[in-house]
Order: C-alpha cells, then sequence, then structure tokens
C-alpha cells in the first residue's frame, strides 16, 4: 500500500540543514506515526511522503515555505536584560518567556548587551531549507478509531 489519503503511516527520519548538521531525529524517541492528510505533518514534508511504500527510504528537502516559514523580521526585538533572570546570558540561546496573556513563548537571543537583549521569536527552524531522511516503516489502511484518536469523540 502506497502512502496516500486515508493512510496511518509510521516513519522514521532524520533531519539535517543545508550544512549537514542534524538537527533532530527519531533515533532515540522512536518511529513517527501520523495520519495522511490531516495536517500532522509540516507540509512539505507530508507531500514529499506521498507515493512512498512500506521499506522505502527517500531524501525530501523542505523549503522554509513548506516549512516552518521564513524568518520574521517583525519577530526580532529588543526588551530590557532584567526581563530574563538566567545568570549567564550567551548570544544564540534559547531561552522561555511568558506573553501577555501568560503563555510559554520561546525565542533565540541574538544580541546580550549591558542593559538589554535582542530576542528572535522565528522558531529556530524558520528560513532554513530542511533535509529529511525518511524510511517508511509501515503503511495500511486508516479506520474510524484512527479519526477519533486525532479529532476526539
Amino acid at each position: 500500500m502506497k502512502i496516500g489519503p486515508n493512510t496511518v503511516v509510521t516513519f522514521d527520519y532524520i533531519l539535517s540543514l543545508s550544512s549537514g548538521e542534524i538537527v533532530d531525529s527519531t533515533e532515540e524517541k522512536g518511529p513517527i506515526e501520523f495520519l495522511y492528510g490531516r495536517e500532522e505533518l509540516l507540509p512539505g514534508l507530508e507531500k514529499g511522503l506521498a507515493g512512498m511504500d512500506e521499506g522505502e527510504t527517500r531524501e525530501i528537502i523542505v523549503r522554509p515555505e513548506e516549512g516552518f516559514g521564513l524568518s520574521n523580521p517583525q519577530f526580532i526585538h529588543t526588551i530590557p536584560k532584567g526581563e530574563l533572570r538566567e545568570l549567564s546570558l550567551t548570544s544564540g540561546m534559547e531561552v522561555e518567556l511568558s506573553d501577555a496573556q501568560g503563555h510559554s513563548v520561546r525565542a533565540t537571543l541574538r544580541e546580550v548587551f549591558d542593559e538589554f537583549l535582542v530576542i528572535d521569536l522565528n522558531h529556530p527552524l524558520a528560513g532554513q531549507n530542511l533535509h529529511f531522511k525518511v524510511t517508511v516503516k509501515a503503511v495500511r489502511a486508516a479506520s474510524p478509531k484512527d479519526y477519533l484518536k486525532k479529532w476526539g469523540s
């Protein structure tokens, strides 16, 4: 059975950047299972999986527009250094902030100055081409139970 609408897919992946740096994989956490066509994955990854068979391996390149989006300069802000209580703040580190409603928001520190910080609220992989090496472990027809798992009863 090939991957397409109304199929449940189990797959492993290694995610790397154009530089070759590996940024994620299923090696330790185990394979991913998803219901094809329900927007559970990045759009470009789901499109790249279409038509694959069980046991097949493929390289899929996901462009930013179908991955984590382009980097948006409006998501880069300057905040007072006192907003963060970490003892040693360094450029490039990820920090957790709270928005006005108290929701947790992840940010990357772009620059650290004496009195203020430049933070980037874009996803850390925004603007990147994502290189997935995927291996399909299983493909099966979706059952009504699979749809309930995703959308509730």
